[in-house]
């Protein structure tokens, strides 16, 4: 399968978005409490 100008595009890094910060640290946060709760358990 041959990569497309979009697929490309898409692979370029660029920065985060205010957005997507906050739904990264929402993530890692609640995955951080899940992790204490089974160790907890």
């Amino acid at each position: 399968m041959a990569a497309t100008v979009t697929d490309a595009a898409l692979l370029q890094p660029r920065p985060l978005s205010a957005s997507e910060l906050q739904q990264l640290d929402a993530y890692w946060r609640a995955a951080n409490y899940l992790a204490v709760g089974m160790i907890y358990l």
